[in-house]
C-alpha cells in the first residue's frame, strides 16, 4: 500500500514540467453568494445588444454581451469563452483581446459560406475549428479530433512561449468547458470535480451537459490529487444546508439505488438537470461515496449507488452539518466519520476510484 507522500510523488512525476496541480487543487469552491458576485463582476447579466465590429473585409453589426463576459482567464494566458470573443479577436480596431491560438468548438459561421457575409473574415492558421454539436454523445469524436490535431500540445507550446490561448464554443458553457476540463485533468492530474470547480470560480456559467460529464468522469487519470478539506468544506456545508433528503428521489433494484432529483419540471422530474448533476457529483466525490453516472443525455443525468453508499448519503443529509471534533479529522454527529484523517493512506487502485477527502 502506497502512502500519501508516495502517491503525491507519483503524481508529480507524471505531470508535465511546470504544471503544478496546486494551481487547480488550491482553488476554493465558490459559494452561491460568490457565484452571484462574480457573475455581476463579469457582466453575465448584461443583456445582448447590437455592436459594430470592423473586420478586414467590411463592417458588421452583431449582437454581443458586455466584452468582460466574453472570455475569462483560468490559467496564465489561457482563456475560456464564447463566440463573441472570436468577433473581438477578428475586429481590426484593437479594442478587444487578440489570441495567438484559438481552439474553436462552435459551429462557426467561419466554416459556412452562406453565413460568412455576417462576419467577413478569413480564419487565421492558428484558428483550429473543431465543429461539433453540443449533443453530449460525441465526446469520443471530440477527443479523437483533439488527438489528431495535437491540440493540447499546441496549447502547451503557446503557453511556453507566453502566448495567449482562447478555447471557445458558442456560449462558453458546455463543449469548450468539457475540452478545457479534459486538458486540466490530463495536464495537472486532477479529477473532474477539481477541474470544474477551478473553472467555475472564474466563469460561473460553465455547465457541461451530463453526457460530457459522464465521459469526463470516465476519462479521469488513474491517480489524481485528492480533494482537500480547506477548499471544499464551506461548499459542502452550504450544499447540506440547501438540500434535504426530501428533495431527492430514489428507486431500488436489488443492491443498487438510482438517485435523482425531484423537480417541478415534468421532463426532468426524477432526474438531475445539468448543474444539479455536477453539484451532486461534487458532493459525492468530496465525501468519497462510490457512484456511477447513468442515463446521461444532453440535459439530464442520474446517479447509481450501492446500498451502503446510499445509506451513508442519507445519514449525512438527515443528521447535522459536519463539524470538526478534532484538528486532524472531520466527523459527523454521533461520531460516524466519512472523512479520512491525516494518517490514512490509499493504494493506487483506491485512488483510481475515489477522490479522498484528506486534511491539508
Amino acid at each position: 500500500m502506497q502512502t500519501k507522500l508516495e502517491i503525491a510523488r507519483k503524481i508529480q512525476d507524471e505531470i508535465p514540467a511546470g504544471s503544478n496541480p496546486d494551481l487547480i487543487t488550491d482553488t476554493k469552491w465558490s459559494l452561491e453568494s460568490e457565484v452571484q458576485a462574480r457573475q455581476q463582476e463579469i457582466g453575465y447579466y448584461t443583456p445582448y445588444k447590437e455592436m459594430l465590429f470592423v473586420f478586414e473585409k467590411g463592417e458588421s453589426k452583431l449582437y454581443a454581451g458586455h466584452p468582460n463576459s466574453w472570455a475569462q482567464c483560468f490559467l496564465p494566458g489561457v482563456y475560456l469563452g464564447n463566440y463573441s470573443a472570436l468577433d473581438g479577436h477578428y475586429d481590426t480596431t484593437d479594442k478587444y483581446p487578440k489570441y495567438s491560438l484559438i481552439v474553436d468548438l462552435s459551429m462557426t459561421p467561419f466554416g459556412f459560406p452562406e453565413m460568412k457575409a455576417n462576419r467577413p473574415v478569413n480564419p487565421g492558421e492558428n484558428h483550429l475549428q473543431l465543429q461539433y454539436t453540443d449533443s453530449g454523445v460525441n465526446f469520443q469524436e471530440i477527443k479523437d479530433a483533439l488527438l489528431t490535431n495535437g491540440v493540447f500540445e499546441k496549447i502547451n507550446t503557446a503557453r511556453r512561449a507566453n502566448q495567449t490561448v482562447l478555447i471557445n464554443c458558442a456560449a462558453g458553457q458546455s463543449r469548450s468547458v468539457s475540452v478545457t476540463i479534459l486538458y486540466l485533468m490530463e495536464t495537472y492530474r486532477v479529477g473532474f470535480v477539481q477541474a470544474y470547480r477551478h473553472l467555475h470560480k472564474v466563469r460561473p456559467e460553465v455547465c457541461p451537459n451530463p453526457g460530457y460529464v459522464k465521459s469526463l468522469l470516465d476519462s479521469e487519470p488513474a491517480i489524481i490529487s485528492p480533494i482537500s478539506i480547506e477548499t471544499a468544506r464551506p461548499w459542502i456545508d452550504e450544499y447540506i444546508k440547501n438540500n434535504s433528503l426530501d428533495s431527492f428521489s430514489a428507486s431500488f433494484n436489488d443492491n443498487q439505488v438510482i438517485l435523482g432529483k425531484k423537480n417541478k419540471n415534468a421532463y426532468a422530474d426524477g432526474k438531475f438537470l445539468a448543474k444539479e448533476f455536477i453539484d451532486i457529483i461534487s458532493f459525492l466525490k468530496a465525501l468519497s461515496l462510490s457512484f456511477t453516472a447513468v442515463d446521461c443525455f444532453k440535459l439530464t443525468g442520474n446517479i447509481c449507488m450501492d446500498a451502503i453508499s446510499y445509506d451513508k448519503f442519507k445519514q449525512i443529509l438527515t443528521e447535522n452539518t459536519p463539524k470538526a471534533h478534532k484538528e486532524d479529522s472531520l466527523e459527523f454527529n454521533r461520531k460516524t466519520s466519512f472523512f479520512a484523517p491525516k494518517d490514512v493512506t490509499h493504494s493506487p487502485e483506491e485512488a483510481t476510484n475515489q477522490v479522498l477527502f484528506l486534511s491539508p
